[in-house]
C-alpha cells in the first residue's frame, strides 16, 4: 500500500514586512520650505541691494547753480556729468564744463549719447540723465567747473549706474529661481516616490 504525502501549498503572497514602505509626505514640507527660505533671501538681498543704490545715487557730488564740485574718487573709472531736471521737460541744455584732476590735468569730456536715467533719491518726479563722461584714471580729487547752467538744473557727477550693482542682482534673481526650482523638483520626486510605491 502506497502512502501519498501531500506538500502544504506555500503562500506567495507577500508579507506586510516584504513590501515598500511608501515615503511619508517630509519631502513637501522639505520642498516648501527650500522655496519659501529661498525667496525670502532673494527678497532680503534684493531689497538690500536697491537701498544700496539709491543711497548711492544720494552720494552723488551736486550742484545747484555755476560754480565748481569736488568729486573724491577713491574706485578709478568713467565717471559721468548728469543733468537732473523734472521729468517733464526735455533735457536740458549741457552746460560749459571742465574737468582738472588731482595733478592738475584736464580730463577730456565726451558727449554720451545713450540714455542713462535714473529717478532722484527725495525728489518726486525728478529725473537725471546723463550728457557727459571722463575717465577718472586715479585716485583722487577731481574738480568739475560748471558755468552756463539753466535754471532749476542739477548738476550732479558720479559713476556709471550700474556700475558694481549687476552681480547683487543677478544673484539675488539666480537665487530666487534656483530656490523655486530645487523646492518644486523635492516636491515633485517625493509625489513620483510616493506613486510608485502604492
Amino acid at each position: 500500500m502506497s502512502t501519498h504525502t501531500t506538500t502544504p501549498a506555500t503562500d506567495l503572497r507577500a508579507s506586510p514586512t516584504a513590501q515598500a514602505t511608501r515615503p511619508g509626505t517630509a519631502g513637501y514640507w522639505l520642498g516648501a520650505l527650500v522655496a519659501i527660505l529661498a525667496t525670502v533671501a532673494a527678497l532680503m538681498w534684493g531689497t538690500t541691494t536697491f537701498l544700496d543704490w539709491r543711497s548711492h545715487l544720494q552720494d552723488f557730488s551736486r550742484l545747484t547753480a555755476d560754480g565748481t564740485i569736488s568729486v573724491s574718487v577713491t574706485d578709478p573709472g568713467r565717471f559721468f556729468v548728469y543733468l537732473e531736471h523734472d521729468r517733464s521737460t526735455a533735457v536740458p541744455t549741457t552746460p560749459a564744463v571742465t574737468v582738472t584732476g588731482p595733478s592738475g590735468e584736464e580730463a577730456a569730456l565726451r558727449a554720451y549719447g545713450a540714455q542713462l536715467r535714473y529717478d532722484v533719491p527725495g525728489e518726486p518726479g525728478q529725473v537725471g540723465d546723463a550728457v557727459l563722461s571722463f575717465a577718472a584714471d586715479r585716485t583722487g580729487t577731481y574738480a568739475v567747473v560748471v558755468a552756463d547752467l539753466e535754471p532749476g538744473t542739477a548738476v550732479a557727477v558720479g559713476d556709471h549706474l550700474a556700475r558694481g550693482w549687476i552681480s547683487p542682482v543677478v544673484g539675488s534673481v539666480a537665487l530666487l529661481l534656483g530656490g523655486l526650482l530645487l523646492g518644486t523638483v523635492i516636491v515633485i520626486v517625493t509625489a513620483a516616490r510616493r506613486a510608485s510605491a502604492t
